[in-house]
């Protein structure tokens, strides 16, 4: 559970994310995948540390809820302010897909996440060429390595997953999150964003680790979403990059595996 959950609370969401996550870097024998970012994250499961899981998404919580291009990306405040408030708004909108490789010189790792908060997940994570599927609904999960067949996910992974996308951790992720500065305007896909760099710094976790990230994240103008990270980060000796991107997309389902 180490790896992952370095990997999961570096990312800002998703993540997803759709975490995913930076520093926590992936060793070749087990990788991860966070999604404190945008999860899908970013989001979140590594074939040889098994599978985390989400919890059911009512139907008022799944793919009506997401709307993202409503509300304006103007914060007042810190270049802090902006990050935290562009992290809390993807706790409530979806659903989305995060695309995140992470490289390093043992492995590369390429994860496809989808959300839908507070409660659905769906992630397909290769390895080296090896795939594995989680699916995450209420207080179900399933996993899937290669061709083989769906096996019941561990109801404490689940919840552990859950705490990514639903806000259960946000005050733990916002701790960590130290010398935010503004990187200035960039534009990803077309569209207009605001740019970000932080440090992520597992030594203030509520659950210390000497874990430390750098994070730039593109924030879109226009709906205040993330739309793209790039971490870099160093574990147990590995050092690895991360990049991930967000797309928000109403059509995302998420179904029991069949």
């Amino acid at each position: 559970m180490g790896v992952i959950r370095k990997f999961m609370l570096a990312l800002p969401v998703m993540a997803f994310a759709l975490a995913a996550c930076g520093g926590s870097t992936p060793s070749s024998s087990a990788p991860a995948s966070g999604g404190a970012t945008s999860v899908p994250a970013a989001t979140v499961a590594s074939a040889a540390t098994r599978a985390p899981a989400a919890t059911a998404a009512s139907t008022a919580t799944s793919a009506s809820a997401a709307t993202p291009t409503t509300s304006p990306a103007a914060v007042s405040g810190s270049a802090r302010d902006a990050v935290i408030a562009a992290m809390r708004k993807q706790l409530t909108v979806g659903p989305y897909r995060s695309k995140t490789k992470v490289t390093s010189d043992k492995t590369t790792m390429d994860i496809v996440g989808e959300v839908i908060p507070p409660d659905r997940m769906r992630v397909a994570s290769t390895i080296n060429g090896r795939v594995t599927e989680q699916i995450y609904i209420g207080n179900q999960g399933w996993n899937k390595i290669g061709a083989g067949a769906w096996t019941a996910v561990n109801s404490a992974l689940i919840t552990t997953t859950l705490m990514q996308i639903n806000g259960s951790a946000f005050a733990d992720i916002e701790a960590i999150i130290t010398d935010v500065k503004s990187a200035g305007a960039d534009t990803v896909d077309g569209a207009k964003t605001l740019v970000y760099t932080y440090v992520s710094d597992l030594s203030k976790a509520a659950t210390p680790m000497n874990l430390k990230s750098t994070i730039k994240v593109w924030i879109n103008e226009t709906t205040g979403l993330i739309v793209k990270n790039e971490i870099s980060g160093t574990a147990a000796g590995v050092t690895s990059k991360t990049v991930q991107t967000v797309e928000y997309d109403k059509s995302i389902t998420i179904e029991p595996p069949k």
